[in-house]
């Protein structure tokens, strides 16, 4: 606040305001002399005067509701605050000036334009201020992005460096030096030397030291960090020696002109002849002087030395050993020990290890740092940007979860700074996909990204060349890591060599091997990558606790989404499907259809196989009702072979099974109440019953399924469709043949043998089809084309599944001779002589009336 106050323009305004007040008589004349006189004293009050006032108000006005959102300079304000006030002052006392009044309305003057110009600023900026800041119910502000800020007086200490920095405040505080003093902070990139700085800062508790920050990293080259150091220096200690300032530029400058060409060599050596100079020594010692009158410890903090050039390190390390060797001065520098070294060995490789030697008399290397930190704010940070739903999934992401392997974290977080920026990238990534992907696979796939980003492109764009599917059921596959097939040996590369002796499981590790240098890695981080790579693909992930590994990577329908962080068009969302999964059943099953109507049938079919827990009773049942609605579906791929959606029987088989631990047992109190449900998917079943028949046709063949019915129930069902389609239809087709087979029953004699049983109500319903409906259809169902020879033809027996011989059965065409008279005549006559040596063998006919489709 008192900088606010004490700023150069405010103390400027406030001068001029007084000033206007000591000297406001000839500043009067001065306006009644030349405006008053010349232009406000033309002024008469009209009608039309009037209009033109109230114009340029409302034009005030709305301008001002326009830019209501700009932000108003506080100077600005403090100037529109005295104009409005001294005009005030004057229309009120009307002492000085009177000021001309609206036509017909003496209160207003035309001159009050001036007080709305000034004065709606002000106005605007007061409800601003008061305005109360609207917050919606039941929305949690969500942290957009964390940034990479140093620990400081405000942030707890997650590094555990302050008992450490606070040994190095106190050994600094009670030291004195005559000369220079330098420390030397060595940690890796990220690992929290500013950290650190910031902790030796907030340990400093005396005042009898003067502190300096000096970020080399903002020079534009090495001899600007010269002028750089040497103008933050003044601008730290002007307060406490006037002249220092002054010396301090003069003693940049002739550093700087050390390096100058020959143009600007030749200009100072002009000023000096003009303003006078000293030498260096010279200000070095009058500078040293004045430090030592100060009686201040002076402590400068030096900081990304690591991200310099050599040369510009080299301009550092001259400061901190010669030109500002000054008293009881100290420097703190942070850096990376190898990579200065490596710019001193670029530079000079003669000795360059003792380099820092010679400059530092102390070496600091930064404490060990509790890994688990790493993984503790990565879980807080993920916690704070995602809703509560999914904290239970990030904390078993990151922490494993019974049996589970886990990914070694640490050999890729090795600092707060890959915490935050793994952080970003995931809440900008996986923004479009909350509840949407397995959420360990995709932070494993993201820390591959942050650490790898050449090799998860690759991933990306080649990933067929990778990972290979492998079938898991019936309708899902999945991927795993592509194994090497290739003889190692033939391979004609720089480093075939070392792959005769490597282990190479997989097409990608061979890949990375023999890429090194392309992608700028080493063995050690190839390691890490087939880990990572193995965890997420070859693995039997999952989550015991939410179930959520059906959204996997691994499966090839959710693949995609993980490298563009969105769902595509043939992407089932889960968060829909849940969604719609907590509505009434008509609710759940319209957004069946409409996903079936977008082609997302095969989607659906995964999604429902996935389920294995349900949250109730109604739940359960809606789930299953889902299936069968789903399943008797037609799908919108007209090419499809089957001509309804249909479902996995042995899901189903599974899902409705009798088990301990099955929804049957944990939902229903009795195994009665169970089976009405059971027979209620049946009963309720619309025509024309496709996939209820189709599914209970399998089950009469299979004796090992254990489900609630009998098999004279599933009978009595199958009879039913076959009986409702047979009233419905008039011609015997293939559904017909299907309907009927579907009534069979499957059983196995004691000799291992299996015998279909037909029940007599079917039986029954198909004979009185025959007669009554389509005897032509059946006729040309018996008579059976030779495959060898078209001209030839024999008769099934299948006549005999239905009447005891074939004479009961030419009795019953004799009798009908009425309904086809030429086909049965026909069809007769082939019958005697084809008898003669058997119906099952072929002779050669010619069919003048019955249709042969000949075409099988």
């Amino acid at each position: 606040m008192q900088n606010k106050i004490l700023k150069p323009t405010t103390i400027t305004l406030f001068i001029i305001l007084c000033l206007l007040i000591v000297f406001h008589v000839p500043v009067e004349n001065l306006i009644n002399t030349t405006l008053v006189k010349y232009v406000l004293a033309y002024c008469e009050k009209s009608p039309l005067n009037n209009f033109i006032f109230i114009l340029l108000s409302i034009g005030l006005i709305i301008y001002s509701y326009i830019h209501r959102k700009a932000i108003i300079a506080n100077n600005t304000l403090i100037i529109l605050l005295i104009v409005s006030t001294i005009y005030l002052f004057y229309r009120i006392t009307d002492a000085t000036w009177s000021f001309t009044p609206f036509y017909k309305l003496e209160g207003v003057k035309y001159f009050d334009i001036v007080l709305l110009a000034t004065a709606l600023p002000l106005v605007i900026k007061a409800l601003k201020v008061v305005q109360p800041k609207r917050e919606q119910k039941g929305e949690k502000q969500s942290i957009s992005f964390f940034n990479d800020e140093p620990i400081d007086e405000n942030k707890p200490d997650e590094l555990g460096y302050n008992e450490y920095a606070k040994t190095v405040a106190g050994k600094i505080e009670s030291s004195n030096f005559e000369n220079s003093f330098a420390i030397g902070v060595n940690g890796k990139w990220g690992m929290g030397k500013t950290s650190f700085f910031n902790l030796i800062k907030a340990n400093l508790t005396s005042d009898n030291h003067i502190l300096v920050d000096f970020n080399s990293w903002n020079s534009s080259s090495s001899t600007a960090i010269i002028q750089d150091f040497f103008d933050t220096l003044q601008d730290e200690l002007r307060p406490y020696y006037s002249s220092l300032a002054q010396q301090l530029i003069k003693y940049a400058n002739k550093l700087s002109s050390l390096n100058d060409n020959t143009f600007t060599q030749s200009f100072r050596a002009s000023t000096v002849l003009l303003t006078g100079d000293s030498s260096i020594s010279n200000l070095h010692e009058a500078i040293d002087h004045k430090l030592r009158k100060i009686g201040k410890k002076l402590i400068i903090f030096v900081d990304d030395l690591d991200r310099l050039d050599k040369y510009e390190i080299l301009e550092v390390m001259r400061l901190i050993r010669n030109t500002a060797n000054f008293y009881n001065t100290i420097f703190i520098v942070a850096y990376d020990r190898d990579y200065v070294l490596k710019a001193v060995q670029d530079y000079n490789s003669h000795n360059y290890q003792s380099y820092l030697e010679k400059i530092f008399q102390l070496e600091i290397n930064l404490p060990a740092i509790d890994t688990s930190i790493f993984k503790d704010n990565l879980l807080k940070n993920l916690k704070a940007i995602f809703p509560k739903n999914l904290h239970q999934s990030i904390t078993t992401a990151l922490f494993r979860q019974y049996f589970e392997k886990e990914l070694n974290f640490t050999s890729w977080l090795t600092s707060l700074r890959d915490v935050t920026r793994l952080t970003n990238s995931i809440s900008v990534t996986m923004e479009g996909l909350q509840g949407e992907v397995y959420i360990k696979d995709f932070i494993y796939l993201q820390l591959l990204r942050l650490k790898f980003p050449a090799v998860y492109e690759h991933i990306s764009v080649n990933y067929f060349k990778y990972f290979t599917t492998q079938q898991q059921s019936s309708i899902k596959h999945k991927y795993i890591l592509t194994p090497n097939k290739d003889n190692i040996v033939n391979i004609n590369t720089a480093r075939a060599d070392q792959l005769k002796t490597s282990s190479c499981s997989t097409e990608i590790e061979k890949h990375l091997i023999l890429n090194l240098d392309r992608y700028s890695i080493d063995e050690g981080s190839v390691k890490n990558i087939i880990e990572l790579l193995e965890l997420t693909f070859n693995k039997h992930a999952y989550d015991y606790q939410h179930h959520q590994d059906f959204l996997s990577v691994v499966y090839p329908i959710h693949f995609r989404k993980y490298f563009t962080y969105n769902l595509t068009n043939n992407n089932l969302s889960e968060v829909a499907f849940t969604n719609a999964r907590l509505k009434s059943q008509t609710e759940f099953n319209k957004f069946i259809l409409a996903r079936v109507s977008e082609g997302l049938d095969r989607e659906l079919k995964t999604r429902f196989e996935d389920i294995r827990e349900y949250e109730s009773r109604e739940d359960f049942e809606k789930i299953i009702r889902g299936i069968f609605y789903l399943a008797n579906l037609k799908p919108t791929d007209n090419d499809r072979y089957f001509s309804i959606v249909g479902y996995n029987d042995e899901d189903l088989i599974n899902k409705l099974s009798m088990y301990d631990s099955s929804a049957s047992t944990k939902f229903y109190p009795s195994p009665e109440e169970y089976l009405l449900f059971f027979l209620s998917l049946f009963k309720e079943a619309t025509y024309p019953f496709t996939f209820e028949s189709r599914l209970i046709g399998r089950w009469l063949k299979n004796s090992n399924w254990n489900l609630p019915v009998t098999k004279d129930d599933l009978v009595d069902c199958a009879v039913s469709y076959f009986e409702e389609y047979a009233n419905r239809n008039n011609q015997i087709d293939d559904e017909f043949w299907r309907f009927f087979q579907y009534t069979h029953i499957t059983i196995q004699a004691e000799d291992g043998t299996k015998k279909e049983i037909i029940p007599d109500k079917a039986r029954h319903i198909f004979k009185k089809f025959i007669l009554t409906k389509d005897l032509e259809g059946f006729l040309k169902s018996l008579i059976v084309p030779d495959r060898n020879n078209s001209a030839r033809f024999s008769l099934t027996n299948y006549v005999l599944t239905f009447w005891k011989n074939w004479d009961e059965f030419l009795d019953i065409l004799e009798a009908n001779k009425d309904v086809n008279p030429l086909y049965i005549k026909e069809f007769i006559d082939f019958y005697n002589l084809l008898s003669v040596n058997g119906i099952e063998t072929p002779i050669e006919y010619k069919f003048d009336v019955i249709p042969i489709d000949l075409s099988y």
